[in-house]
């Protein structure tokens, strides 16, 4: 049995009550919608820490590299901050990472958005900018 809040999310499950829950580390690059993610975690029972420690991020059973920024601030961030090596080593484990928004594109090989800038590597292929002129028919989708 699930108890559901009144916005009909589940919060508690019987099957996991008393159960130790499994620590999500949220990557903290210094970009990205860190507290928006934290939250949505929360709200379902969720474990989360917001970390850019090595240990913390290599003992967590989950990895989230948030969003919204650009590539090459969000690759540069992170070679500063020294976590390349850490998300490498993390990805090499087969626990599972996932990318939002900017985060999901770093994971990739290369972006072409503002310029041309290498992206972590872990999904082939690369993030390439949109014309800003299309023929009359078509139209440049609005995300947002």
């Amino acid at each position: 049995m699930t108890v559901l809040s009144r916005k009909l999310y589940p919060v508690i499950s019987n099957e996991t009550r008393g159960m130790s829950k499994k620590r999500i580390a949220i990557l903290d690059y210094g970009l990205g919608n860190i507290r928006s993610i934290h939250n949505a975690l929360i709200h379902q029972g969720g474990n989360p820490l917001v970390t850019r420690n090595k240990d913390n991020i290599l003992e967590a059973s989950g990895l989230i590299l948030p969003g919204v920024g650009a590539f090459p601030h969000g690759m540069q961030n992170l070679n500063d901050y020294g976590l390349v090596p850490v998300i490498e080593k993390y990805v090499a484990t087969g626990k599972p990472v996932m990318g939002i928004c900017l985060g999901m594109q770093m994971l990739m090989e290369f972006s072409e958005e503002h310029h041309w800038c290498e992206g972590l590597g872990f999904i082939k292929g690369g993030v390439k900018r949109l014309p800003l002129q299309l023929s009359e028919d078509n139209r440049l989708p609005h995300v947002g």
